[in-house]
């Protein structure tokens, strides 16, 4: 689990459309991460990708769900 500040302009500074941090994001960790997003890309599912935008030892990917949650799916990177 980890805590970040709610900072609203974050989507826009870094040109996406999803702010992952508008809320605190349901976090999931994957050890392969590209097939997870070719999966999405099958399912017509948008994301935004933050790559290593907050961290270089995580490589982040966000989504929306139905409800409007964020939806955090990340990898460990070597850093």
């Amino acid at each position: 689990m980890h805590l970040a500040e709610k900072y609203f302009e974050v989507a826009f500074k870094n040109s996406h459309s999803i702010n992952s941090i508008k809320r605190g994001p349901i976090t999931f960790r994957t050890d392969d991460l590209r097939v997870f997003l070719e999966l999405c890309d099958e399912h017509d599912i948008p994301d935004s990708n933050y790559g290593n935008t907050f961290s270089k030892e995580w490589y982040q990917v966000f989504f929306q769900d139905p409800a409007d949650n964020i939806i955090e799916v990340h990898q460990e990177t070597s850093g």
